[in-house]
């Protein structure tokens, strides 16, 4: 499949910019999957998950299995 119409967020989305990328913990028993630790800019709040998770996070998008950013306006 041509990257240009893949339907996988790439791991350079424009999301990203928003939440610090951090190092898996030692004791993290999830492998080298599509899922990391990252530490929202706006809130302070640290979640696991993937680029999807990210951006529902930002947008406020309820329902996806990941609390929304209360500090970061629309």
């Amino acid at each position: 499949m041509d990257e240009a119409t893949s339907t996988e967020p790439s791991s350079d989305g424009p999301f990203w910019q928003y939440v610090t990328k951090l190092e898996k913990p030692p004791s993290s028993t999830s492998k080298s999957g599509g899922n990391t630790h990252f530490k929202c800019n706006y809130c302070g709040e640290i979640f696991l998950g993937s680029y999807l998770r990210v951006k529902a996070h930002l947008l406020k998008n309820s329902n996806k299995g990941i609390r929304v950013c209360d500090t970061m306006t629309p």
